[in-house]
């Protein structure tokens, strides 16, 4: 990630002489107009001020060389760009990827997709299932969400299987934990490389489930039943601070609906 930085930077400093906050600016301009977050930017910002260091330690560059990236002139601004949302991929595009995954015998990659457009998980929580968090709940086989997922409406949650994953894939014998940075990375060459537009940032494992909650909208799900499969906070008072959440029973309808 730092490398990556430091290589995309190198097009606004690409001599030591440009080392100067003005083109910090200019840089900064183009991570915005890219769509990045201000924190991936200022990430991306002390990977660059390190590297400077690291040249003066290493006496790669003179040690009074301008350090632009920690320069008491540059000031950041409460947000770069209001965020561009993740696109949700139609359903054929899904179907595209997956059979795609499957040729390149990619069964990891497979899974993943498959997973997350039948049940709207995550791609961390995808990535921390194991044969443990397979359980029955009132009969019904549920993926147990990891207890410290994005929110604390997410986390701990149960989530049907669908029939067709319990007929594709062994789960007792699951196991995913820390698999998911690269099979992450691993669905962006992908997407690349076959869909449309497949460059696009907003196209991503995350628009997976934005597919899966389009869907439900589509077939005219309740949003409260939902937001409880996949994990969001319900809006209202009533639903929000007094329901109990979804039955399981009727969750496994949600799913049914959507395979």
């Amino acid at each position: 990630e730092a490398r990556k930085a430091i290589s995309e930077a190198v097009e606004y400093f690409p001599t030591l002489n440009d080392l100067l906050v003005p083109n910090v600016y200019m840089w900064r301009d183009a991570m915005a107009s890219a769509g990045l977050a201000l924190k991936t930017a200022q990430k991306r910002n002390s990977y660059l001020s390190e590297y400077i260091k690291w040249l003066k330690q290493k006496s790669l560059i003179s040690y009074d060389t301008l350090n632009p990236f920690t320069h008491p002139d540059l000031k950041w601004p409460k947000k770069l760009k209001k965020k561009r949302g993740y696109t949700p991929l139609t359903n054929e595009e899904v179907v595209v990827l997956f059979d795609a995954a499957r040729a390149s015998d990619d069964k990891m990659l497979a899974m993943y997709i498959d997973i997350a457009r039948h049940t709207g998980l995550r791609l961390a929580e995808i990535g921390s299932l194991s044969k443990a968090s397979v359980v029955t709940a009132h009969g019904i086989d549920c993926f147990r969400v990891k207890p410290d997922a994005k929110t604390e409406k997410s986390s701990n949650r149960l989530v049907p299987i669908a029939p067709a994953l319990s007929a594709r894939y062994d789960f007792s014998m699951l196991d995913l934990n820390g698999t998911d940075n690269a099979v992450g990375k691993r669905f962006g060459r992908l997407k690349k490389s076959i869909l449309e537009n497949g460059e696009e940032r907003q196209k991503c494992f995350h628009s997976i489930r934005k597919t899966f909650v389009t869907i439900c909208e589509d077939a005219e799900i309740l949003e409260a039943k939902v937001a409880d499969v996949v994990g969001h906070e319900k809006q209202t008072m009533t639903f929000g601070v007094y329901s109990g959440g979804t039955a399981v029973v009727k969750m496994r309808g949600v799913i049914d609906q959507v395979a």
